[in-house]
């Protein structure tokens, strides 16, 4: 359902971009020059604003005691989390660390897979976890996420 929607929103991003383009070939408007350069910044910020949203979800719940793990962060965030989960390599490491780069000193960011108890696939979460536990398979049996 997700994927759905991002897709959606993406075809309608780049037509609203076509059309955007065609306006300033065309007829050489200013606010097609501006709205378009604001368009195309978009995807930047909102790569950009991964950071700073993990930052806040961080310091969230300073006083769980093993994990925390935010329904809204990783529903917004779906398509980076899940990027970093199937990169497994350096990009995959650069994703996370920039998601812990202003973290509080006694908490780490991993992805798991989470899924309810029976299934077969889960859904890629980005989660919190004290620094001094160690990730492991404990973090797949992490309950789902409070809203």
């Amino acid at each position: 359902m997700v994927a759905l929607v991002i897709s959606a929103l993406l075809v309608a991003l780049l037509a609203v971009g076509v059309w955007l383009a065609v306006r300033v070939i065309n007829r050489r408007e200013r606010w097609a020059k501006w709205s378009l350069a604001t368009l195309a910044c978009l995807p930047v910020l909102y790569v950009v604003s991964f950071g700073p949203a993990c930052w806040l979800d961080s310091r969230r719940k300073p006083d769980a005691k093993s994990v925390a793990v935010s329904r809204p962060l990783n529903t917004l965030y779906y398509p980076i989390i899940n990027l970093q989960h199937r990169l497994d390599n350096e990009v995959g490491d650069r994703i996370l660390q920039y998601a812990e780069l202003f973290a509080p000193e006694d908490r780490r960011a991993f992805v798991a897979v989470l899924a309810p108890p029976g299934a077969r696939f889960g859904e890629s979460w980005l989660i919190w976890y004290r620094r001094d536990l160690r990730p492991g398979p404990w973090l797949s049996a992490t309950p789902l996420p409070d809203n």
